[in-house]
């Protein structure tokens, strides 16, 4: 549906490579889950970014 629109779409909960291959052998080009990255607190996200945080 997104495609019939030109719409850009990102699949969300891909955890294993499995699920990864299918979305790809369906035309999906974005993903995000366990599989790519398991998610951060803020201030690791910060850390990881180089991003300093506004003081509490």
């Amino acid at each position: 549906m997104a495609r019939s629109f030109h719409v850009q779409t990102i699949a969300e909960g891909v955890e294993n490579e499995r699920q990864r291959d299918a979305l790809a052998a369906l035309g999906c080009e974005e993903g995000q889950g366990y599989l790519f990255g398991r998610p951060l607190s803020a201030l690791r996200f910060a850390d990881a970014f180089g991003i300093t945080p506004p003081p509490p």
